[in-house]
């Protein structure tokens, strides 16, 4: 896993506001690479534009949205983020998590 990630390609996350707050649907999104947009060019392309145009049109409803990730974040690092990030208040709350994890080979709380 760590030869994979010391060789793979790394690519940029995708550019543009990482909030829309107005919306009568409220949606926060937490992640890694795949909720922070690496491969697309602009979020309006990436999982938050995609997930809120889709909900919109499901629901008839204004979407806003807040994006907190980062590529390269495991769970403890998207926790700590959410603890220093202003958050909106929410409705839906998405998480995109765990490959980082698994590649880090970081073991599984015990309670």
């Amino acid at each position: 896993g760590r030869r994979v990630r010391a060789t793979a390609l790394r690519l940029p996350e995708a550019a543009g506001p990482r909030a829309q707050p107005s919306g009568t649907l409220r949606v926060l999104i937490v992640g890694d690479s795949s909720a922070a947009g690496v491969g697309a060019a602009h979020q309006q392309e990436a999982l938050a534009g995609r997930l809120t145009e889709a909900l919109a049109r499901l629901t008839g409803q204004s979407v806003g949205w807040q994006l907190v990730a980062r590529s390269g974040h495991r769970s403890e690092q998207a926790l700590a983020a959410l603890d220093s990030t202003e958050l909106e208040p929410a409705d839906v709350l998405v998480t995109a998590l765990g490959v980082n994890d698994v590649v880090d080979q970081v073991p599984p709380a015990r309670p």
